[in-house]
């Protein structure tokens, strides 16, 4: 399989990286936008080259890369490829056989369709940021690039999908149109169950214990580990961190515990600080509550749990990296 791909942010080149870690012959005509780190760990595997579709010989070197190539993914925005006189009827008439994934901020129709937007702008309009940061204050961006790498996933889904398609003879080729704000708000749709079963909607916590009656976070002898226990007993919890003075009536509500944490939080940051965090989270799980170590970069990479499932790849500079995000046997 030969993917071309036309990268200006790390959406095309996030679905030509996974392309290439499915076994794909993938030629990059990205840009020098992207920051050196980023751009190292997608363009791994790839045929990398230089184009400046701005010049007539540049775009004569697309059409001819797309002669012979099964599938193009592009994130030069919304009709970008007509921008640089790369018409689906132009390309198709060099392969008419060729997939075209387009990846842009809102996609290629609606009354957005023209708006440019950020990493910033497509996390916000596409719902997410209404849950990060803390109430009453401003809402706070996810880290890194996380929309442009879920419409970089989904594009890569859809283009393997198609390609196969039209090799198998069971579609024809298509034009996939992607909008990075649908991608990113299909992960806010987890909240609709919740909604429907409990009525309640989606709200930034406060900078206080008010949710639980117990920090969310707490320093084990070895690290963070965060505590979900909004809906666990108070005694359950209490026994476990062996509070045993404040389980009597008085204790049992989250506001009774946040009115006098002053006498809980001594004990409290003690008892955390007795164990590690592998054993906190043992110790939660016998009990059926939810204690979750929190892993640096560092202790990501040296999991046990990523090295069985043999995650990590290593790049030609011996530089470990994410591999596929996703896995399928034979």
């Amino acid at each position: 399989m030969k993917i071309v791909e036309v990268s200006s942010t790390p959406a095309a080149a996030y679905a030509g990286l996974l392309m290439a870690q499915l076994g794909a012959e993938v030629v990059c005509l990205g840009d020098d936008t992207l920051d050196p780190a980023t751009a190292r760990y997608v363009n791994t595997g790839k045929t990398r080259e230089c184009v400046d579709l701005t010049t007539s010989a540049g775009v004569t070197h697309v059409l001819d890369l797309v002669h012979d190539a099964d599938g193009l993914v592009e994130d030069l925005g919304s009709h970008g490829l007509d921008d640089h006189q790369l018409s689906l009827r132009r390309l198709r008439r060099r392969n008419p056989r060729l997939v075209v994934v387009s990846i842009s901020p809102f996609g290629e129709s609606g009354p957005h369709a023209e708006w440019h937007a950020s990493e910033l702008v497509t996390q916000a309009m596409g719902g997410m940021l209404q849950s990060t940061g803390w109430d009453a204050e401003p809402p706070l961006k996810l880290a890194g690039s996380m929309a442009a790498f879920i419409a970089g996933l989904h594009a890569a889904i859809a283009l393997h999908a198609a390609v196969f398609g039209v090799r198998t003879g069971h579609e024809r080729p298509a034009h996939i149109d992607i909008s990075a704000q649908e991608t990113f708000l299909q992960h806010w749709s987890r909240h609709i169950g919740q909604w429907a079963y409990s009525g309640a909607g989606q709200r930034r916590d406060r900078r206080t214990l008010d949710g639980q009656g117990v920090p969310s976070m707490a320093r084990a002898a070895d690290g963070w580990i965060c505590l979900a226990v909004r809906n666990a007993r108070w005694n359950t919890v209490a026994d476990l961190l062996g509070l045993h003075d404040f389980t009597g009536d008085e204790w049992q509500t989250p506001a009774a515990r946040v009115a006098r944490w002053a006498e809980i939080a001594p004990h409290f940051e003690a008892a955390m600080a007795s164990r590690t965090r592998d054993e906190w989270f043992a110790a939660a799980a016998e009990r059926g509550l939810i204690f979750g170590p929190v892993h640096d970069l560092h202790e990501v990479l040296a999991s046990e749990q990523y090295a069985a499932r043999d995650y990590f790849t290593v790049g030609p500079d011996q530089a470990r990296a994410p591999g596929l995000p996703f896995r399928w046997e034979d």
